[in-house]
């Protein structure tokens, strides 16, 4: 019974493997709209609206019960080393860089009466600059990890704290640490995501080449 069954969803696969297809390339086929949009909607909009509410005087409402001088400072220095709110802006700022550096190649060479087909130089420009994003967006998620390891990924309510000054040990308490998340694991599956589509376009263009140029040898042959 076991192999009728593996045969019955083999065929399954096999008779939903063009639509797949199909949804896969017309995803890579508008990429750059679906990636300015996850960054533009889920990204910048998200980091300027709701991270400005949520890590608001952040450092200010992380209290310790305690009243040794400097204990909260080095206690929210030790738990948050980065603010989450400067981290995800830098990471933006970063994961967009080789966006910007392909625009420009591409408008330089524009500019200089090349064709509009990206070809020759511009496809290899084209594939370090994805390849560049996805290495950035999958680096962010691991720096992220090991920067905020000490919190983990669902940040709690109660944090203890044994660094000097501190008396051992110090309980810590961090506001809106629901919220704070809720937000950054949002951006996390964000990364995600958009790390996702760059390895998608990656095999795309690298699928793309190779077809490419397996078609022009039969053309000259």
């Amino acid at each position: 019974r076991f192999p009728t069954n593996l045969l019955f969803i083999g065929l399954i696969c096999q008779s939903f493997e063009p639509i797949l297809l199909s949804c896969v390339l017309f995803i890579l086929r508008f990429y750059p709209q679906v990636w300015l949009s996850i960054v533009l909607i889920f990204r910048l909009l998200v980091l300027v609206v709701v991270a400005e509410e949520v890590f608001e005087d952040e450092q200010q409402e992380f209290v310790c019960n305690t009243k040794q001088p400097g204990c909260v400072t080095v206690c929210y220095d030790y738990f948050f080393p980065v603010s989450p709110i400067r981290f995800w802006a830098i990471q933006f700022i970063v994961v967009s860089t080789p966006t910007l550096f392909i625009l420009v190649h591409i408008a330089t060479r524009h500019a200089r009466d090349q064709t509009e087909e990206v070809k020759g130089g511009l496809i290899f420009t084209h594939f370090i600059t994805v390849f560049m994003k996805f290495m950035l967006e999958c680096g962010s998620v691991m720096l992220y990890w090991n920067i905020y390891a000490k919190v983990g990924l669902i940040i709690p309510r109660l944090l203890k704290c044994s660094e000097a000054p501190c008396p051992s040990p110090t309980d810590c308490f961090v506001p809106r640490a629901s919220e704070k998340t809720a937000f950054s694991g949002f951006m996390l599956l964000v990364s995600g995501i958009c790390a996702f589509v760059n390895l998608l376009e990656l095999l795309y263009i690298s699928y793309q080449r190779c077809y490419g140029n397996k078609q022009g040898i039969k053309e000259g042959l």
